[in-house]
C-alpha cells in the first residue's frame, strides 16, 4: 500500500504538474506514453509473479531469475526510489497544505510531519494485525 501510494501521489500530485509545465498540452501525449510504459511494466511483472509464487517483489524475483546478489540491489533499488517517491510526495503535500490554509509554514516541516503520522499509523496498523 506504501508503493501504491507514492505511485499515485507523485504521479498525479506532483510529476502532472511538472509536466505540464515543461510539455505544455503535450502533456497529454507524454500521459498517454506513460500508460503504455506502466501497462508494459504491470504485464511484465504479473507474469514473473505468476511463475515466482513467493512474497518478496522485486528482490524475490531478480533472486529467483538472475542471482541472490541481482536481488539484494534490486531491492535496494526498490526501496531507495519508494523514498524519493514518498518524499517527493510528502513534499507536494506539504506545499498544498500550507497554499490551502494560508499557514506560512517551511513545506518541509509539513512534509516531515506527514511523513511521520503515516509512519505512526503503519506501525499501529501492523501491530493491530498481528494481535491473534
Amino acid at each position: 500500500m506504501i508503493n501504491l501510494g507514492a505511485i499515485i501521489g507523485a504521479g498525479i500530485f506532483v510529476i502532472i504538474g511538472l509536466a505540464s509545465y515543461k510539455a505544455g498540452p503535450a502533456v497529454i501525449i507524454s500521459i498517454l506514453f506513460s500508460g503504455i510504459i506502466a501497462m508494459f511494466t504491470g504485464l511484465s511483472f504479473s507474469e514473473i509473479a505468476r511463475h515466482v509464487a513467493k512474497e518478496g517483489g522485486v528482490y524475490e524475483y531478480a533472486k529467483s531469475v538472475v542471482s541472490p546478489s541481482v536481488g539484494f540491489v534490486g531491492g535496494w533499488m526498490w526501496t531507495f526510489g519508494n523514498i524519493i517517491g514518498i518524499s517527493a510526495v510528502s513534499l507536494s503535500f506539504g506545499s498544498y497544505f500550507d497554499e490551502l490554509f494560508g499557514l506560512n509554514y517551511n513545506p518541509v516541516i509539513l512534509a516531515i510531519l506527514c511523513i511521520i503520522t503515516f509512519m505512526v499509523l503503519n506501525i499501529i496498523g501492523i501491530k493491530i494485525q498481528q494481535k491473534p
